[in-house]
């Protein structure tokens, strides 16, 4: 708010502030903190600010929301630190613009909890880069969308033993979270949760889990699993594209892929069965070279998305790999080009082969 200011005698009028050169050198701001209304109580406990131009020092236990202060600036006025003392973090608490250099807590490199938090709100620590938290607190029960998004120097080893959900893009792009495996009741991980989690080693998944989705492990070339619980029913877009898993088929209740889900995927075994999936989107094993020899595709298959030359199963893929079908021949809804491995190749396939005649091979 401008008003008239007077200084050593010098009137400046209607200004937000002052800048006023310094004997030894640079300039001291005065600025016109009239229209300021904050008491004590609304400043955390040991924080300063100035309040119709009186500096006050605040008794509040929190300094964004209550409950949350903030203990350690840069030279620049960056929080480095900060602690939470309530059980739960409100969404946006610790958010970041995602433009370089933007953010007042695109520094804060550590944050103490409260021991008994149990909730974490969506965007809460979106863009913070520097944070460096090595554990969560252990009675969080979820983990929101983008809680931990961008947070490249996140460096975890494990997460609390009661999550069950984590929201989309939670942990993407969390290149330094060295997870060997994750919560035993865990039921959903969303989309993109873990993309470019380059330090992800997971060899299982657990028993409990029921859906994963679009993108979920892309670009995790440490994800080595072999083999999927029998509880899971879905599987995203892009799921596993880009990873190192080394499953040879999918469990009973996953019958439909979505496209591209193991797009550049060198890892599988040399045998893949496709047993119970009835339906498959575009270029589900496009940019294979190495791994899958063989595959087997049940009579239960209907319907395989190829509307173009380069929309096949296994576009850009090894022109050695062979298809084996139950079918007698190409189902109606199976795409025209749907083992095109270029754009004017196809894979060899052999028509009428049992799950029996393949598992001989």
């Amino acid at each position: 708010m401008a008003q008239n200011l007077t200084i050593n005698g010098a009137t400046y009028n209607s200004v937000s502030s002052i800048s006023v050169p310094k004997a030894a050198g640079g300039s001291a701001i005065f600025p016109d903190t009239s229209d300021a209304d904050a008491a004590k109580g609304d400043i955390a406990t040991g924080k300063t600010a100035y309040v119709n131009g009186e500096k006050i020092t605040g008794t509040a236990a929190g300094g964004i929301d209550a409950g949350i202060s903030w203990d350690a600036f840069d030279v620049n006025g960056y929080v480095t630190e900060a602690t939470v003392y309530t059980t739960s973090i409100p969404k946006y608490a610790f958010y970041n613009p995602s433009t370089a250099g933007q953010g007042l807590y695109k520094l804060m490199a550590d944050i103490t909890f409260n021991d008994s938090i149990t909730a974490i709100g969506e965007y809460a620590f979106y863009y913070c880069s520097a944070l460096a938290l090595t554990s969560l607190p252990s009675d969080i029960t979820t983990i929101e969308q983008y809680t931990f998004y961008y947070c490249v120097a996140l460096a975890l080893t494990s997460l609390p033993s009661g999550i069950t959900s984590i929201g989309g893009y939670a942990f993407y792009n969390c290149g330094a979270s060295a997870l060997t495996s994750l919560p035993s009741g865990l039921e959903t991980i969303g989309d993109y949760v873990f993309t470019a989690c380059s330090l992800l080693a997971l060899t299982s998944l657990p028993s409990s889990l029921t859906s994963i989705g679009a993108g979920a492990f892309n670009a995790c070339p440490l994800v080595a699993l072999t083999s999927l619980p029998s509880s899971l029913t879905s599987v995203g877009t892009s799921a596993f594209a880009g990873s190192g898993v080394q499953i040879s088929g999918f469990p009973s209740k996953v019958t439909s892929l979505n496209g591209t889900t193991f797009y550049l995927c060198q890892s599988l075994p040399s045998k893949f069965k496709l047993k119970y999936v009835t339906s498959m989107g575009v270029n589900e094993f496009r940019g294979i070279t190495s791994g899958i020899s063989k595959m087997w595709i049940s009579s239960a298959c209907t319907t395989i998305s190829a509307t173009s030359n380069t929309k096949g199963m296994f576009y850009q893929s090894s022109s050695s790999i062979k298809i084996y079908c139950e079918a007698a021949s190409k189902p109606a809804g199976w795409g025209t080009y749907w083992n095109y491995y270029s754009t004017t190749q196809q894979l060899t396939v052999y028509w009428n082969t049992t799950e029996a005649a393949f598992d001989a091979l």
